[in-house]
């Protein structure tokens, strides 16, 4: 082999390599570029999705009480649920974000929340989460597969970039939470039976 087609060898494989890692950062970019869609698009909707749930009065301790939103478990969102929240109301009320890393923690805290939105990583511990809740009157929503079935009221899941919902209209009965006939009409309804036995008046 001549010391040309040596240097012509090598060439060839430099070149493969750098094609290797450019694509390999390509994918990468394009998948973070995915992700971050993905999350704007999961924070915008849960905004909207507020906007057609109505709360007992019970709820509330006054007419200008925040809505408390609680992010449970690893909080993929960063600021970008801020970004969605900011300077925005739902009935004339602010909305507050609250992150609370795992239930050990949750069963702790004594305020009450409004919304809780169950991340992924606490995927298994969902049975638990929502008998803790049991009579909390909070909408609880979530992203974990089977989350409805599990007695779960929303899960959230984001399909070809847009925002896909399943409802479980029994789940939000149990806790007195009215959602607007348009929120049902764009969902999978998803009945189960409930928790506890309830009268209504």
């Amino acid at each position: 082999m001549t010391f040309r087609n040596t240097l012509s060898i090598k060439f060839l494989m430099a070149t493969c390599t750098c094609l290797t890692i450019f694509f390999t950062m390509f994918n990468m970019a394009a998948s973070m570029d995915d992700m971050l869609t993905e999350t704007k698009t999961k924070a915008q909707t849960i905004y909207k999705v507020i906007q057609f749930v109505g709360f007992p009065e019970k709820s509330f301790s006054s007419p200008s009480q925040p809505i408390a939103v609680c992010v449970l478990g690893y909080d993929s969102f960063g600021k970008i649920l801020d970004y969605a929240f900011k300077d925005k109301k739902v009935d004339g009320r602010a909305l507050n974000i609250i992150r609370v890393r795992n239930f050990k923690t949750l069963k702790k805290i004594t305020e009450s929340y409004q919304v809780i939105y169950i991340t992924k990583s606490l995927r298994k511990e969902v049975p638990t989460i929502l008998a803790h809740l049991m009579g909390s009157n909070c909408l609880i929503m979530g992203e974990s597969p089977d989350f409805c079935q599990q007695g779960g009221m929303i899960q959230l899941k984001v399909l070809a970039k847009k925002a896909r919902f399943n409802i479980n209209t029994t789940a939000a009965w149990q806790e007195d939470l009215k959602i607007s006939s348009n929120l049902l009409k764009l969902a999978t309804i998803v009945k189960t039976e409930p928790l506890i036995s309830k009268t209504r008046n």
